[in-house]
């Protein structure tokens, strides 16, 4: 392979190696990342992965060719600092092959040596012949992230939604593959109140579901209940303008059914806008998915310490039939007086794709400018992504 550009760039130290001056590279083929097979989660869907670069070092004296060679060590070991938490700026490799049509390099954040490895294998020889100063066949080791990353693709909505919503943005082309990605939330005007604690969903294409996408929102229409009646509570601006009600006087248990999801996932995910309206009555609630098999996830418990809406978690019910075909969700009360309210509920069926993140809810009456709630991936950055309210001044 043939590039044009390949640098180590770390803080006020680039290290070129394609110079032609300090270095010349003799031979290197990026690795391959492979998918994350752990079930534990990963900052990314790709593994690390190590790479060994073979280059000259040279110099126009011998203080000059260890300099160059010391430069290296220096770079490699600020990215093993950063990865292991010191307060320095990350080290990217940068590399844009010979006739690519991108306007800029891709880059990948590097993380430091491999293992207990040495960072650089260093021949026995030094050529200092014709007064050229060359240490040859240094061979670089590093471990980096698994994604290339390119330019920024920044996209919007065409028009604004009432939450909750289901918001489509198409990221074209490019950005079709798992990518690292920033979402801002405006429309938090100044003054506003509370910026509600819910969950962000967060899902790519392709749609796990045969419907259409991975996001499904369900109201009062769309379940059925033989305990649960359905109640205007528009007046109170709920979704849909529709609730499902249960009375613990009359049922104790309940169980509110959602057909017909089909979401072709082995795992998914269940949340749903509930409000208890008792002081002294606790909920229980879990999630059972139905269909080929039937998976049921643990009880969730809805306290008496708030009357006021609120969104929960629900479960994560996972099959190995690779399908959910009916979400059911089953209720069961601590006593036998008070109600409790169901608004809607989301489904989100698990791809490579989806992710759904909590928000705490903050207040910002006292503050004067607009707000917008921010998921920020840092990728090149930072060691995790950070989630934060960003005051908006344009």
């Amino acid at each position: 392979m043939s590039y044009s550009v390949l640098e180590l760039v770390g803080k006020n130290l680039t290290i070129n190696l394609l110079d032609g001056v300090n270095y010349a590279l003799v031979q290197w083929a990026p690795s391959v990342s492979a998918r994350d097979r752990s079930l534990l989660g990963n900052y990314s869907p790709y593994l690390n992965v190590s790479e060994v670069l073979t280059v000259n070092v040279f110099g126009e004296s011998v203080t000059e060719a260890l300099q160059a060679l010391d430069d290296i060590n220096i770079v490699l070991e600020q990215a093993e600092a950063w990865s292991l938490g010191d307060a320095v700026e990350p080290v990217l490799m940068r590399v844009q092959m010979l006739g690519s049509s991108l306007d800029e390099p891709l880059e990948a954040v590097v993380l430091g040596r491999p293992g207990d490895e040495s960072p650089m294998m260093l021949q026995p020889s030094f050529n200092q012949d014709l007064l050229i100063y060359e240490i040859s066949n240094v061979e670089i080791r590093l471990v980096r992230r698994g994604l290339w990353l390119g330019e920024e693709v920044e996209r919007s909505l065409s028009s604004a939604l009432t939450n909750p919503a289901v918001m489509t943005v198409n990221m074209g082309e490019r950005v079709n593959r798992l990518s690292p990605t920033t979402l801002r939330v405006t429309g938090f005007g100044p003054g506003t109140p509370m910026i509600g604690g819910g969950f962000l969903l967060v899902s790519g294409t392709p749609a796990a579901s045969s419907q259409g996408r991975n996001i499904g929102i369900y109201g009062a229409a769309s379940m059925s209940s033989s305990e649960f009646d359905v109640e205007d509570d528009s007046a109170n601006n709920a979704h849909f303008d529709d609730i499902l009600q249960i009375d613990a006087a009359a049922h104790a248990t309940g169980t509110i059914l959602i057909p017909g999801i089909y979401a072709e996932v082995s795992r998914i995910s269940i949340f749903a806008a509930v409000r208890n309206n008792s002081t002294t009555t606790t909920w229980r609630v879990r999630a059972k998915s139905t269909g080929y098999v039937t998976a049921v996830g643990g009880w969730r418990t809805i306290d008496a310490l708030s009357q006021d809406p609120r969104i929960i978690y629900v479960g994560t019910p996972a099959n190995q039939s690779g399908a959910h075909i009916n979400v059911a969700l089953e209720f069961v009360a601590s006593a036998n007086s008070g109600t409790l309210d169901v608004n809607y509920v989301v489904v989100l069926g698990h791809d490579p794709s989806t992710r759904h993140v909590t928000i705490r809810a903050g207040d910002y009456s006292a503050e004067s400018f607009p707000r917008a709630l921010v998921v920020a991936d840092r990728a090149t950055t930072h060691r995790t992504p950070l989630i934060y309210i960003e005051t908006v001044t344009e």
